[in-house]
This record gives C-alpha cells, sequence and structure tokens, in this order.
C-alpha cells in the first residue's frame, strides 16, 4: 500500500522485528550459562513488495525465524570422542581403586610380604635347627597368607561394586532414552518446516544425547521430514526410533553371578549386548569387571597355589628337629 500508510505500515513491521531481536538476544544472555543451551538468531528478510508502477516498492522486512546456531556434525563428533573419553575415564577410575589395594610401597604391599616371606627362608637355611628362624617363617608365612585373603576378598567386593554400578546405569540409560522419544513427539508436534522451530527443545534432546553418550556408545541420524531422531547402538540396534524408545534389561548371569544386559525389543526378541559394548562408562566398567579385576584374581590364585605346591613339596623333604628312631 504505497502513501503514508505504507511508510507506516513498513515502520510497524520494522518495529516489531527489532521487538523480536531483541527479544532473542534477552533470551541468549539469560541462557548464557545454561549447560546445552545453544545461541538462537533471528532471520530477518525483506518483505514482499508491491508490484506497481513505476516498479516494485519494498514494504520493509519481516522476521521470518529463530534458529540454532548450531553444527550437527561438530556435535555428533563430540558425542563420539564422549563416548571413547567416558570409557577410558571409567576404567582410569576403578584401577586406581584397585591400586589402592594393592598399596606397593618400600613399607607395605605384596611385593614387601613375600620379600619378608624368602628372607625368613633363606635365615632358616642358614640355621635350619634354630627354633626363632622357624617361628619367624611362620609368621610372615601367616601375614602372607592374611594379606593375600585380605587382597583377594577386596577385589571381589570391588569386582561386586562395579556390578551393582552397572546395573544401576540400566535406569539411567532407559530414562535417557524414553525421554529423548518424548522430545521426538513434542519436536514433531511443534515444528513447522521454515516457520517454527523447536529451539529448545531440541536444546533439551542434544543434552540427553550427550548424556547417553558418556554411557554407552551410540550412533544417530535425524529424519529430516519429522524433525525426529533415530538413536542406535552395535551399528543397528535402536534405542530410540521416533517417538518410541527401547529399554535394556539387566539379567542375574547364573554362571557368573554378575550382570548381564539384555535388549529387548516389543516383539520380545532379546540380544545379549554385555560384551558387545566398545564405547561408554558401561563398557569400560564391563571390562574391568570381568577382564581386568577377573586377571588378577586369576593371577593371585596362581601364585597362592604355585607357592603351596612347592613349599609343600620341598617341605616334604625334610625332617623335624627331632631324628627318627627305630622301634
Amino acid at each position: 500500500m504505497p502513501g503514508i500508510g505504507g511508510a507506516l505500515n513498513i515502520a510497524r513491521w520494522t518495529l516489531y522485528s527489532s521487538q523480536l531481536a531483541l527479544e532473542v538476544t534477552a533470551h541468549n544472555i539469560a541462557n548464557a550459562n545454561t549447560e546445552g543451551y545453544s545461541r538462537q538468531k533471528i532471520e530477518i528478510e525483506a518483505n514482499t513488495p508491491i508490484k506497481m508502477g513505476p516498479g516494485e516498492i519494498g514494504t520493509g522486512a519481516r522476521a521470518t525465524e529463530v534458529r540454532r546456531q548450531y553444527d550437527d556434525f561438530i556435535s555428533e563428533q563430540v558425542n563420539l570422542k564422549n563416548s571413547q573419553y567416558y570409557y577410558w575415564q571409567s576404567q582410569s577410575e576403578a584401577l586406581g581403586e584397585i591400586e589402592i589395594m594393592f598399596n606397593e610401597s618400600e613399607e607395605y604391599g605384596l611385593n614387601k610380604i613375600m620379600g619378608e616371606f624368602w628372607n625368613a627362608w633363606s635365615d632358616l637355611s642358614n640355621n635350619p635347627d634354630g627354633t626363632p628362624e622357624r617361628d619367624a617363617l611362620l609368621a610372615k608365612s601367616e601375614n602372607l597368607i592374611q594379606f593375600i585373603g585380605e587382597l583377594d576378598y577386596n577385589l571381589r567386593e570391588y569386582q561386586r561394586h562395579i556390578d551393582a554400578i552397572t546395573r544401576g546405569s540400566v535406569d539411567q540409560i532407559n530414562s535417557i532414552t524414553g525421554q529423548i522419544a518424548n522430545l521426538n513427539h513434542q519436536i514433531s508436534s511443534v515444528e513447522v518446516k521454515g516457520f517454527i522451530n523447536a529451539n529448545d527443545l531440541r536444546d533439551q534432546r542434544d543434552k540427553l544425547l550427550n548424556q547417553l553418550s558418556q554411557y554407552v556408545d551410540i550412533s544417530y541420524y535425524e529424519e529430516e521430514s519429522s524433525g525426529q531422531v533415530m538413536v542406535y547402538i552395535l551399528g543397528g540396534t535402536p534405542l530410540v526410533l521416533g517417538k518410541d524408545s527401547y529399554d535394556i534389561e539387566a539379567q542375574r548371569n547364573a554362571t557368573t553371578g554378575f550382570t548381564d544386559l539384555i535388549w529387548k525389543d516389543t516383539s520380545g526378541r532379546t540380544v545379549n549386548i554385555t560384551n558387545k559394548l566398545d564405547g561408554g562408562k558401561v563398557a569400560g566398567w564391563i571390562n574391568v569387571r570381568d577382564n581386568k579385576i577377573g586377571s588378577y584374581i586369576d593371577s593371585l590364585n596362581t601364585l597362592t597355589q604355585t607357592l603351596a605346591w612347592e613349599v609343600n613339596s620341598l617341605q616334604s623333604e625334610g625332617v623335624g628337629l627331632k631324628s627318627v628312631s627305630s622301634m
């Protein structure tokens, strides 16, 4: 509309666009310290002109949509590295606790106690008939047996502790996938492509994806038509498909006594994913529980059995303090 009315209309739309820009800026400032928030930007473009002589007459500017300043590729790479980081961090923390159990130092530890045990044998070999040397050897032997027993007990207790953490993480994973599926539903209900973007809901969903990647190694993609994300583990086992989420169950393994992670779909089909995960905290905990601690316990058992066998074998060739007399 040309004339004074058109000029006023241009001013009205310009003020409205500027007001929206101020509101978006205020929203950005208010969420400057909000975890997972992506800065938003309002898109302003020239309004549809009027076609009349002597040519097209501009009608000002208008706000079209509010977009997130967000890079999908970088986010996916961050989540990938996130899984790798937490896989190694969970193992590092667990192995740090195990290192404290062994407590190898100059004043304490298995190495020192075994050294004292061998020194007692050396002292006895220099004076086989000495009662003090024999008593000292018995005392050092009891110390070694007690230390190995306590170490074995502590390792098994920590193994059960890690198993409990693994079992508890299942609820966290299922809660996150359920929330992602719910946000998928909300986003697809709200968004109108090119006009309305559910920016804050998308931020919440991306934050949940980041949290999920800390627990398990995930892959995901967004459907362009619906705006919903599909989340997978193991390359193709779904955790979230649009509005639906698939739970992981914690089941006790009758053979090992530890927790197995079982994926289950809506038809009842199950997949044991316990030893198939290769990223995230859960895979790190399982590796420490089943492989690291298991190997330490096996090594302790081998050491104890070999030591007992060799000592008993040598002991059987000796004689007591009193000579044997014939009847």
